[in-house]
C-alpha cells in the first residue's frame, strides 16, 4: 500500500521504531520537524491494516518547546584547515524510538549562522489527551559560536539510559565522532558531559561537482539485544591520501556504553591481552600477560583465568587473589601460567575468566577473548645464500 503525502503534510516523515509493548497496539507513529520559528515538531499516527491503513494527519499533535530554531541550516559547519563548509542540510528528525510506551527522538537545529546544536525530546506515547506531551527535552551545544553538532542518532534501553551520537566540528577542530549520554538518574532535560571518542584526522571536503560537501549518511545508534548496553556509530574525517578534494576520506567508528543500570553483581572479563599480540610473533616461549576488567557491581577481589591453545586447554586455571578492582576498572598487568612454546605457523589462543569472587559469572558471553597470532619460522644463524 502507498499512502500519498499531501502538500499540507510537511516533509521528511520519520517512522518510529517500537521496542517492547506498544500502549496503543496496531498503531504506528510518525515524527516530523514542523516549524522552527514556532519551536514545533509534529507527531501523528498510522492505523488500520494494509491495504486500508490510514495516516491520521488531521489528528496530529504539535509538541512545542524551547526557543525558535533555524530549519534550513545548509552548508555552515566549519572545520580546522578548510575554509569551505560542510553540509548540515536541515532540521528533519533523523531518529526516533518508543521504549516503555514513550517516544524519544533527536535532530539537529540551527541556533545561529555559526551554531548548529542537537535537540532531543521525550514524548508521552499513551493514547488520549496526554498523547505527545513533552516529558523532557534538551539541547546539546546550543549557544556556542563556531560550534556544530549534527546528524544525531539516538538509542534508549529499557532502563531509559540514553545515548545520542553525532558529528562534532568547530573552527578549531576536525570533523569528529562524539556522543552524549544520560542515565536514568541524570537530572531531567539534561545530558552528561559530551565525549568526543574519535577525533578527526584530517580535513574533508568532497562535493562531487555539486554544490555541497555531503555528510551524515552513516550516523546511527542502537540498543544491544543481549545486555541492554547502547552503541553508536558515527563518521569522522579520516586521513587524506593527497591534497586534492578527491583525496578526502571519511571513516566510521563504533562506541559502546555500558550503563550502570545494566550491570550485574559478578561479571569479570579480559580487559586487555598484552602478550601475545595479534599478528606476527617472533619470540618464544610465550609468556601470556593480561589485564582483568571488572564489569560487576561488586569489587572484584578474586578471579580464575584459563587458556585454550588451538582448541586444547593449556595447563590449569590461574587464580588471582588479593585483587581490589572497582566497577569499570582494570587490574594491573597479570602473568598467566604456564608459558608455552609453539611451532612456527598460525595459532589461536583463547583466554577466559571464570568464578569472579568465587561465584558464578552472571554474564558469560563476555568472558572469553581470542587472539590469533603467527609464529615466525626459526632462522638459524649464520645464514648464507
Amino acid at each position: 500500500q502507498r499512502i500519498e503525502k499531501t502538500p499540507t503534510d510537511g516533509d521528511s516523515p520519520l517512522p518510529v521504531t517500537v521496542y517492547g509493548a506498544n500502549p496503543n497496539p496496531g498503531t504506528f507513529y510518525v515524527l516530523q520537524s514542523w516549524n522552527g520559528s514556532a519551536s514545533a515538531i509534529r507527531l501523528s499516527t498510522v492505523t488500520g491494516n494494509i491495504p486500508n491503513a490510514t495516516w491520521n494527519s488531521a489528528s496530529a499533535v504539535f509538541p512545542v518547546g524551547g526557543s525558535p530554531w533555524i530549519d534550513q541550516t545548509g552548508s555552515v559547519a566549519e572545520q580546522l584547515g578548510e575554509s569551505r563548509k560542510t553540509a548540515t542540510n536541515d532540521s528533519r528528525i533523523s531518529t526516533g524510538v518508543m521504549i516503555n510506551g514513550n517516544i524519544w527522538c533527536a535532530h539537529h537545529i540551527g541556533i545561529s549562522p555559526t551554531n548548529v546544536a542537537v535537540q532531543w525530546w521525550q514524548l508521552n506515547g499513551t493514547p488520549g489527551s496526554s498523547f505527545g506531551n513533552i516529558l523532557q527535552r534538551g539541547r546539546i551545544g546550543a549557544g556556542i559560536a563556531n560550534n556544530y553538532r549534527f546528524f544525531p542518532g539516538i538509542a534508549v534501553n529499557e532502563f531509559e539510559d540514553v545515548i545520542i551520537g553525532y558529528t562534532f566540528s568547530s573552527n578549531v577542530s576536525r570533523l569528529s565522532s562524539a556522543y552524549s549520554f544520560r542515565s536514568n538518574t541524570t537530572p531531567l532535560n539534561t545530558t552528561d558531559d559530551e565525549y568526543i571518542y574519535k577525533v578527526g584526522l584530517s580535513t574533508y571536503f568532497k562535493d562531487f561537482g555539486g554544490e555541497r560537501s555531503r555528510w551524515g549518511d552513516y550516523s546511527h545508534s542502537a540498543l544491544d539485544p543481549v545486555d541492554a548496553s547502547i552503541w553508536t556509530i558515527q563518521e569522522y574525517a579520516d586521513q587524506r591520501v593527497g591534497t586534492a578534494d578527491a583525496d578526502s576520506r571519511y571513516g566510521v567508528w563504533w562506541a559502546q556504553v555500558t550503563p550502570a543500570s545494566t550491570l550485574l553483581q559478578t561479571d569479570a572479563t579480559i580487559g586487555a591481552v598484552l602478550e601475545p599480540n595479534s599478528g606476527l610473533l617472533c619470540k618464544v616461549p610465550v609468556v601470556p600477560k593480561i589485564q582483568v576488567r571488572n564489569l560487576g557491581t561488586d569489587t572484584l577481589k578474586k578471579v580464575d583465568v584459563g587458556m585454550i591453545l588451538d582448541g586444547v586447554p593449556l595447563g590449569s586455571l590461574t587464580t588471582f587473589n588479593n585483587l581490589s578492582i572497582a566497577t569499570f576498572n582494570s587490574s594491573s598487568v597479570l602473568t598467566l601460567t604456564p608459558s608455552f612454546d609453539v611451532a612456527p605457523g598460525p595459532h589461536t589462543l583463547k583466554i577466559f575468566t571464570i568464578n569472579p569472587n568465587g561465584l558464578a559469572d552472571l554474564r558469560t558471553f563476555n568472558d572469553t577473548t581470542t587472539i590469533n597470532f603467527t609464529v615466525a619460522p626459526t632462522l638459524n644463524l649464520p645464514y648464507t645464500e
